[in-house]
C-alpha cells in the first residue's frame, strides 16, 4: 500500500515539474497557448481563443478578461451587434479577417458602438463600423412635428493600436429627420458617431479611419393656404474622425471627418416655412497629431448645405437654410519629426434653394490646424494653401488660419569622386554648389 502511494506521489510530481516546465518555456519563447476555439454561439470570451473555420456570432460579444484572439488567414470571424470589452484589452493576430458591426438603431434610437475597450491589432485585417441611427418618426396626426433621427454608434469607443495589418474604423451615420405634418416642423438629422472615441496608434501597416455622417432634416408639413408652412429640420453633424491624440510612427494612415447633413426644406404654405440649416462637418482629429514616421492625410468633413425655403401662395416665401462650415483638420498642435503630413479643413456647405435667400450664408471652410504646426527636423519644410494650388512655407512653430497644410521633406543623393562637396540646405531645398560629375 505504502509502495502505490509512493508511486503515485511519484507521478504527482513528476506531472507539476513538466507542467511547469511548458509554462515556463512558452513564457520564454513568446508562444501562447489557445484554450478556447470559437464558434458561432461564444458569446463571451474569457480566454486565449482562435478559429479554424469562418465563424459568424449575432447578438454581440462580451469580453471579459485580457485575451489575445488569432484568426488564421484564409478565415473571417464576423460579429453582428459589437464587442464590449469595456476595461479590457483584446489583441488580434493572424492574417486572416475580423469584421465588427455595431446594432442599428431602431426608430429614433441610437446606433449601437462597433468595439469598446482596447483594441491592439498584430497583423490582422481588422473592420470595425458603429451602428446607424434610427430614422425619427413622421407626425401624421393633428398638427406636430417630426422627430429627430437617432445618432450613430461610434466605431471604437477606447484606444486603438496597429502595429501591423489593417484597420479600418467607420462611425455610424445618423438617422433621418422625421417629416412633420399640418404645418409641423421637421425633425433634426442625427448626428454621425466618431470613428474612435480614443486615443489611436499606427507603429506599422495601415489604418483608414472615417467618422459618420450626419443626416437631412425632416420636409416641414403642409400648411394649405390659410396656415404657415412648417420649417425644415437641420442636419445632423458629421462625427469626428479621432476624438483624442493621433500618434504615427510608421505606416499608412487617413483619416476624415464625417459630412454633415442637409437641411430639410421648409414646406408651402399661406407662408412658405423656412429650409432647415446644414449640419456641421465633422472634425479629422479632434486633438493633437505626432508624426515621427509614415504618411497621414488628416481631413474634415464637408458642412452640410441648407434646405430650400416654401413657397408662400398668399405672403412670403420661406427663407433659404444655411450652409454649415467643413470641420477642422486637426482642432489641436501638430508635431512632426520625419515622414510626412498632409492636413484639409472640409468645404463649407451651400445655401438653400428658394426665392427668399438674402440673408442665408454659406458655410465657411474649415481650418486644417488649430494650433501651432512644429516641424523637429530642419530638412522638413511646412507650407500652407488656401486653393491647394499656391504654396507658401512657414515658419515651425507658426499658426495657419488657411484650409491646407501640408509638410515636404528636401532629402538628397549625390556621388563624390575625391573633392570634398559642401551641402547648404534650407527649407527652400538643398543647393550643391561645384558639383562634379562623375
Amino acid at each position: 500500500m505504502k509502495q502505490t502511494s509512493t508511486k503515485r506521489m511519484i507521478v504527482i510530481l513528476t506531472a507539476t515539474f513538466f507542467a511547469i516546465m511548458i509554462a515556463w518555456f512558452l513564457s520564454q519563447t513568446g508562444m501562447q497557448v489557445y484554450a478556447a476555439t470559437l464558434d458561432n454561439n461564444s458569446k463571451t470570451w474569457s480566454e486565449n481563443s482562435e478559429i479554424d473555420t469562418n465563424v459568424t456570432i449575432d447578438g454581440g460579444v462580451t469580453v471579459d478578461a485580457n485575451i489575445t484572439l488569432k484568426i488564421p488567414k484564409d478565415t473571417t470571424l464576423t460579429v453582428n451587434g459589437g464587442i464590449n470589452a469595456e476595461g479590457k484589452t483584446l489583441t488580434v493576430k493572424g492574417e486572416g479577417k475580423l469584421i465588427v458591426r455595431g446594432s442599428d438603431g431602431s426608430t429614433d434610437s441610437n446606433g449601437g458602438n462597433g468595439f469598446t475597450g482596447n483594441l491592439i491589432v498584430n497583423g490582422t485585417d481588422v473592420t470595425v463600423s458603429g451602428g446607424n441611427g434610427g430614422n425619427g418618426r413622421t407626425s401624421y396626426e393633428g398638427y406636430g412635428d417630426g422627430v429627430s433621427g437617432g445618432t450613430g454608434g461610434n466605431g471604437v469607443v477606447g484606444t486603438l493600436t496597429v502595429n501591423s495589418g489593417s484597420a479600418t474604423i467607420t462611425g455610424g451615420s445618423g438617422g433621418y429627420g422625421g417629416n412633420g405634418s399640418d404645418s409641423g416642423s421637421g425633425g433634426n438629422g442625427g448626428n454621425g458617431g466618431s470613428g474612435v472615441v480614443g486615443t489611436l496608434t499606427i507603429n506599422s501597416g495601415s489604418a483608414t479611419i472615417t467618422g459618420g455622417y450626419g443626416s437631412e432634416g425632416g420636409v416641414g408639413g403642409w400648411g394649405g393656404f390659410e396656415s404657415r408652412g412648417g420649417h425644415g429640420g437641420h442636419g445632423g453633424y458629421g462625427g469626428s474622425g479621432v476624438t483624442a491624440n493621433l500618434i504615427v510612427s510608421g505606416g499608412f494612415v487617413i483619416v476624415t471627418g464625417g459630412n454633415g447633413g442637409s437641411g430639410g426644406s421648409g414646406a408651402s404654405g399661406d407662408s412658405g416655412g423656412n429650409g432647415g440649416h446644414g449640419g456641421y462637418g465633422g472634425k479629422g482629429v479632434d486633438a493633437s497629431l505626432t508624426v515621427s514616421s509614415g504618411f497621414v492625410t488628416v481631413t474634415g468633413g464637408d458642412g452640410g448645405s441648407g434646405g430650400d425655403g416654401g413657397y408662400g401662395y398668399n405672403h412670403f416665401d420661406g427663407e433659404s437654410g444655411n450652409g454649415s462650415d467643413g470641420g477642422i483638420g486637426v482642432d489641436g498642435i501638430v508635431t512632426i519629426s520625419d515622414g510626412s503630413a498632409t492636413v484639409t479643413g472640409g468645404s463649407g456647405g451651400s445655401v438653400g434653394g428658394g426665392d427668399y435667400y438674402y440673408f442665408a450664408s454659406a458655410g465657411d471652410k474649415g481650418q486644417a490646424v488649430k494650433g501651432t504646426i512644429t516641424a523637429l527636423a530642419s530638412e522638413i519644410s511646412i507650407k500652407e494653401s488656401d486653393d491647394n494650388s499656391n504654396w507658401a512655407v512657414i515658419n515651425s512653430g507658426d499658426t495657419s488660419t488657411k484650409q491646407y497644410i501640408k509638410t515636404e521633406r528636401h532629402d538628397f543623393t549625390y556621388k563624390a569622386s575625391g573633392d570634398t562637396i559642401t551641402a547648404a540646405c534650407s527649407n527652400e531645398g538643398c543647393i550643391l554648389p561645384n558639383k562634379k560629375v562623375t
